[in-house]
């Protein structure tokens, strides 16, 4: 389509980056034929395999019903070519509103549950893609969360974003939402907690966030010595996440600390973040 074809010139962006940020916004791809990007909600499973630790299985899985796919995992090169994809993406795009003069996005909320932020205030930022809406928080953004947390944000300036409906258009599936999406690896400052009552919903704990700047000093592992596990590891961990979304409470990987799909996901997130810090370097010298 026209439309699309001005979008990918204005930013610099091939098709399949194209693809890949249609995969992880959910909206539908007419005549794509490929199993791997018509996956619904493939941002949940690609967001559960940025989370460290084993506390994210529990509550997406078991206690929102979120049903993430193994597809993701046996192709797990496609996984990390469409995550960098979208990081870059984001950073051409960050680069080119600034470069016209328009101001960033204000003010950013997000409605969260407890385990992301728990993780966010760990790693002292965001540690996967964080979608987040222009405009101030609404309680449909915070009902049916676990622990429920309001998060008012902001941005400094230098750190990439990318608005979905201006890179989008006529392609962007939430037309009422301004979605936001924010990049891995973005350091915050976070203000004290407090906490309101919302009707219908319960206490809620509010936040003010200020996001500052992108990390890339991390220890890094032998790329080659990574890819070894996550080729080796690679179909018991499908399985077992295959499994989890099947038995739930009942799979045998929440029972198993020594289960491969954790060494496995550790490994991806290792090599995606390195990946991800190159691209970051190569437009943020």
């Amino acid at each position: 389509r026209k439309e699309v074809r001005r979008m990918l010139d204005r930013y610099n962006c091939t098709d399949r980056e194209f693809r890949s940020v249609k995969l992880y916004e959910g909206g539908k791809m007419p005549g794509e034929t490929d199993e791997f990007y018509r996956q619904k909600s493939a941002y949940k499973t690609l967001n559960l395999l940025m989370m460290a630790g084993r506390e994210g299985e529990y509550v997406r899985v078991c206690v929102e019903g979120q049903k993430p796919t193994g597809l993701f995992i046996r192709r797990w090169e496609d996984t990390l070519e469409a995550l960098t994809d979208i990081f870059a993406v984001q950073c051409r795009c960050a680069l080119s509103r600034k470069a016209a003069g328009k101001p960033l996005p204000h003010p950013l909320s997000r409605g969260d549950r407890g385990v992301n932020f728990r993780l966010m205030e760990a790693a002292g930022g965001t540690f996967a893609f964080t979608s987040t809406t222009e405009g101030e928080v609404l309680d449909d953004f915070v009902r049916g969360k676990q622990d429920p947390h309001a998060l008012h944000m902001s941005i400094a300036d230098g750190v990439p974003y990318l608005d979905f409906q201006e890179f989008l258009g006529e392609d962007y599936y939430y037309t009422d939402q301004r979605e936001i999406l924010l990049l891995p690896m973005v350091k915050m400052a976070c203000g004290p907690c407090r906490v309101v009552e919302h009707e219908g919903i319960g206490p809620v704990r509010h936040y003010d966030i200020r996001f500052t700047h992108v990390d890339t000093d991390f220890d890094r592992r032998d790329e080659g010595e990574l890819t070894a596990v996550l080729n080796q590891l690679r179909d018991a961990a499908a399985g077992g996440l295959d499994d989890l979304t099947a038995n739930k409470e009942n799979a045998a990987v929440l029972h198993d600390e020594g289960h491969p799909y954790w060494t496995w996901k550790e490994a991806f997130r290792q090599l995606t973040m390195q990946r991800m810090a190159e691209v970051y370097r190569e437009y943020y010298k």
